[in-house]
């Protein structure tokens, strides 16, 4: 695997607890507020070599694959949508340097 970039960990928290994500480790850490239970989970490696974000590699696998046969890609716009809103709240959060909670969908 090639040297981690600043971009390769990312972290949320929330009412019930955090998650810790880390791409050069292949590794997601959920610590759970109530208990303080901490769980590592592993993934192994993708078999892909790393070039910017590996996960963006089978994305287009899949997307390709979605074309293909018509089933649904990974990950699906939904999945999509709420990366968004996750990365426009922890922009707000920087600005005003202070938790900023993810609303619902407005939509109905």
């Amino acid at each position: 695997m090639g040297q981690a970039h600043f971009g390769d960990r990312i972290g949320a928290v929330g009412e019930t607890g955090r998650l810790d994500a880390s791409l050069d480790q292949n590794e997601i850490t959920v610590i759970d507020s109530q208990t303080g239970n901490v769980t590592v989970h592993k993934t192994p490696p993708s078999g892909h070599p790393i070039y910017g974000f590996s996960g963006t590699y089978e994305q287009h696998v899949s997307f390709i694959e979605s074309i293909r046969t018509g089933q649904p890609p990974l990950p699906d716009g939904e999945s999509g949508r709420l990366a968004v809103a996750a990365s426009l709240a922890a922009a707000e959060s920087l600005k005003r340097g202070q938790p900023v909670p993810l609303t619902p969908d407005p939509r109905p």
